[in-house]
């Protein structure tokens, strides 16, 4: 895996993170998974207010788009809104859970 696509993942990971803990949230896992493929990010957040996983669940949606890939994630982090979209785009899937106020999200990404 390159450098990059390292780079990515690191993003990911710091978009997700800034969107529940700006609304409260602190207690939130991740664990990191991968092979010669696929990279998995697996988030695991108690205590998830309903309409944060709502809000979350209506501005991420998986349709990674590799030629938007190449500038979009570098402009990553820049502001200070959440950029859930951007995420979207750099995922080829994403599946969530939400139970009794916990919330499992699972996101996998493809790279050639």
């Amino acid at each position: 895996m390159h450098l990059q696509e390292y780079k990515k993942c690191c993003k990911i990971i710091d978009e997700i993170m800034i969107f529940f803990m700006r609304r409260g949230m602190n207690d939130i896992s991740i664990i990191y998974n991968a092979n010669d493929s696929k990279i998995y990010l697996d988030f695991a957040i108690k205590n998830c207010k309903e309409d944060s996983y709502e809000h979350f669940k209506h501005k991420l949606v998986a349709h990674h788009e590799r030629q938007f890939e190449g500038f979009a994630w570098e402009l990553m982090g820049d502001g200070d809104y959440d950029e859930l979209e951007i995420v979207g785009g750099l995922i080829d899937e994403l599946d969530t859970t939400y139970e009794d106020g916990n919330l499992h999200i699972r996101m996998v990404r493809c790279f050639e």
